[in-house]
């Protein structure tokens, strides 16, 4: 069918003027479908034809009967019937039935309203700016109170999260937008709509258009007006279809990954587990209070900005959408099995799209997590080791803290942890931690774009910091590539109460690792007896530490007394008061000969410690230097130390031990651990029942008459044999992936605990 073209438009299509298909799919859209059709089919284009087809999917109303009846008088428009009832089998099917000989293909919706000049505009875009497809705003109108309150929330980043193409004021290209032209041949070239999306085919398919290298230019001035769902429970359960299907894109094209997208989930997880132990803790009920004031906010926000009542059901109407599109997020990870999306659709034989393969002599890619740069000289000693064995790794962390040594080279680190929190000492304790637990989630978002970016063999996990945010996180990341883990404690925290929030879970991100790696033999034992199967389970041994700097010039005169040195951060399992205890046994000639140092930085409120050191009159025994020691102080310290003392309650492998065993000093440790395991008894030191202040003050009696010093050879473990041991396992993880069978369901691993 002819159209006379625009002045306006002449210029920059006078050189295309091409057939054009426009795909109309409907699925009981009678109140719409004729206005829909006759303002498509009366406006001018630019095109040499234009054909507009519906194409139903079994409409049980009088959706049929409409356009049949106009079809008769209008020769540019036709039928067909779509047995699948998708809207993405709809267009496909379009495509294929009557799009041999278009050049252009243009998809509308029924339940949506057309500017004029809609086609005209697209064709000019698709010329002047050279593009593949072009994508239009979509803009929400209402008419009943809920429905304009539906629309006012989708058109604001409270229902959109900012996404591009809503209420978009500018143009230019894009990721994904809503679908509006298609050059035919880049449609082809794509694949087409996935006929297994009921929704978020859209995005679909714009990741394979990207990834085959077309172009999608958003043309802003030409939006479209979408009218909402009328019932809550309607937007609810339109919003879960959309969840479910972002799960599913998420998954089969991990690099289109934004963190608003990852924030709803999180916020439905947070919302979760705040309630369910906000009843042991009120303290947990901080996320949902938050955010009900939120939804509060948003309603008065509304009402006040329109003028309108109908602003009271803005707040509602967020919820849903927030909710209905978690809710859909997680039923579509649990229901749907997916596999990742490699360029040319079809892998090649014998190979898994996604797998990672290393050549001989290439090195491997991992990035390697440790947020909180909890144990920063032992990631800084791994590192060495893995790069002497092949292997380039990437840290994703925290930045370095002011007055902290960089223990990592810049070249191998990511700072995307806790760039903000780290700053606001001055905010209470409270609010701090709060404040750092939503920028662990926003981390977590970047860590899940860092690995679809970078595309790591494996990705390896050194510390877990709350385990029921870690385990959705590593659940996404295992997608796309192998997961370790590197179990440092096999009891959480050693212990030590740090909140359920920290602590609850501490075995789920466990069970989606595809290897764990522990320390010691005892800790492979802990998780066995876990549930882990002992396969997955890997002993690799801590390596030695050593200070970075030389010996510098002393501050202060040596002690002559015999010196006890406990070192290391000040944490409760570390058995503080159980040293205290014992050197308040000591005999008073004992004491008046005997020092102790307690130094490093304090994780733990000292004054009980201090209360209890008045108490026994050791004030003048005991010393605390509760501060990080720079590395002059270590070293002097080291010097002043006669016996190293570890009081631990529980422990599986130590930074601390590692830096101070082939010192020739004596040490004094309890019979748990690694201690357990490499202190040879009466050889290199002495091993003491944990918690018995009695057996220490004995230990350290012995220690302190006949002045032990340690003989035998010291352990040769070396860190690039380490690093091989560390390799080995990597190999092993990317080749279990690669022997996968294409579209196996990668989930929670067998063994998994509780």
């Amino acid at each position: 069918m002819s159209r006379l073209l625009s002045p306006r438009f002449a210029a920059q299509a006078a050189e295309f003027l091409p057939n054009v298909l426009v795909v109309v799919p409907t699925l009981n859209e009678a109140r719409r479908v004729a206005d829909v059709v006759d303002a498509l089919l009366e406006q001018p284009a630019n095109a040499a034809e234009l054909r507009v087809v519906v194409v139903d999917g079994g409409s049980s109303d009088a959706t049929v009967t409409i356009v049949e009846a106009m079809a008769a008088r209008r020769p540019g428009l036709s039928v067909l019937h779509n047995p699948a009832r998708l809207q993405s089998a709809a267009v496909n099917l379009a495509a294929r039935e009557l799009g041999l000989f278009a050049d252009v293909l243009v998809r509308c919706d029924a339940h949506a309203t057309y500017p004029p000049r809609f086609v005209e505009r697209l064709l000019s875009a698709l010329a002047a700016h050279r593009a593949d497809a072009v994508v239009v705003p979509l803009v929400s109108r209402g008419e009943s109170a809920l429905q304009r309150a539906v629309a006012w929330v989708s058109n604001s980043p409270v229902g959109t999260g900012g996404s591009a193409h809503r209420g978009a004021r500018r143009s230019g290209f894009v990721d994904h937008g809503h679908h509006a032209a298609f050059r035919m041949d880049a449609f082809r070239r794509a694949g087409g709509y996935d006929e297994t999306f009921s929704h978020n085919e859209d995005a679909e398919l714009d990741c394979r258009q990207r990834a085959v290298g077309s172009r999608l230019f958003l043309d802003a001035e030409n939006p479209v007006t979408y009218h909402p769902r009328a019932t809550l429970w309607a937007l609810a359960r339109q919003y879960f279809n959309y969840g479910a299907g972002r799960s599913r894109t998420l998954r089969r094209h991990p690099s289109s990954v934004r963190a608003r997208q990852l924030v709803v989930p999180l916020n439905a997880l947070l919302l979760a587990g705040g309630l369910l132990c906000g009843a042991a803790r009120a303290t947990f009920l901080a996320w949902p209070i938050a955010y009900a004031t939120l939804l509060v906010l948003v309603s008065v926000h509304f009402t006040a900005r329109e003028r309108s009542l109908a602003g009271l059901w803005t707040g509602p109407v967020a919820a849903a959408m927030h909710l209905g599109w978690a809710a859909g997020f997680f039923t579509g990870l649990l229901r749907k099995r997916e596999r990742r999306w490699t360029d040319g659709v079809r892998p090649a034989t014998g190979s898994e799209p996604g797998a990672y393969r290393v050549g001989e002599g290439e090195p491997m890619h991992v990035l390697a997590v440790d947020p909180s740069l909890f144990t920063a000289p032992y990631d800084a000693a791994l590192t060495r080791g893995l790069v002497a064995a092949g292997v380039r790794p990437l840290w994703a962390v925290r930045p370095v803290r002011p007055g902290d040594r960089p223990e990592l080279a810049e070249p191998f680190v990511e700072e995307i942890f806790y760039r903000k929190t780290d700053r606001l000492v001055r905010l209470p304790r409270r609010l701090r931690a709060l404040a750092k637990g939503i920028e662990h989630v926003v981390g977590l978002c970047e860590l899940v774009r860092l690995v679809a970016a970078t595309k790591p063999a494996v990705v390896h996990f050194q510390w877990l910091v709350v385990p029921w945010l870690d385990a959705l996180a590593i659940s996404v990341v295992r997608r796309m590539a192998p997961v370790v883990v590197t179990v440092h404690d096999t009891k959480a925290w050693n212990g030590d109460s740090l909140g359920r929030l920290q602590t609850w879970g501490a075995d789920l991100p466990l069970g989606f690792a595809d290897k764990l790696i522990v320390h010691t033999r005892a800790g492979h034992a802990a998780l066995c007896r876990r549930g882990f199967a002992p396969e997955r389970v890997v002993v690799i041994p801590h390596g030695p530490m050593a200070l970075g700097g030389g010996q510098a010039a002393r501050s202060r005169p040596r002690d002559t007394r015999f010196t006890f040195v406990a070192f290391g951060e000040l944490k409760p399992y570390k058995g503080l008061d159980i040293l205290i205890e014992a050197l308040g046994s000591l005999p008073p000639e004992l004491r008046s000969r005997t020092r102790a140092v307690v130094a490093g930085r304090p994780m733990m409120d000292l004054e009980p410690l201090r209360a209890r050191i008045a108490e026994l009159g050791l004030a003048s025994t005991v010393e605390i230097r509760a501060w990080r020691q720079s590395e002059a102080e270590m070293a002097e310290l080291f010097d002043d130390a006669d016996c190293f003392v570890f009081p631990y309650r529980q422990i599986d492998a130590s930074g601390v031990y590692y830096l101070v065993k082939d010192l020739s000093k004596w040490l004094i440790a309890s019979n748990v651990g690694i201690f357990a395991e490499d202190v040879q008894d009466g050889v290199r030191g002495t091993l003491v029942p944990p918690e018995d202040p009695h057996a220490l003050a004995s230990a350290m009696t012995l220690a302190l008459t006949l002045r032990y010093r340690p003989c035998g050879p010291t352990s040769q473990t070396t860190w690039e044999s380490i690093g091989e041991s560390t390799r080995a396992v990597y190999a092993e993880v990317t080749a279990a992936r690669a022997a996968r069978p294409t579209g196996a369901v990668v989930g929670l691993s067998e063994g998994a605990g509780e």
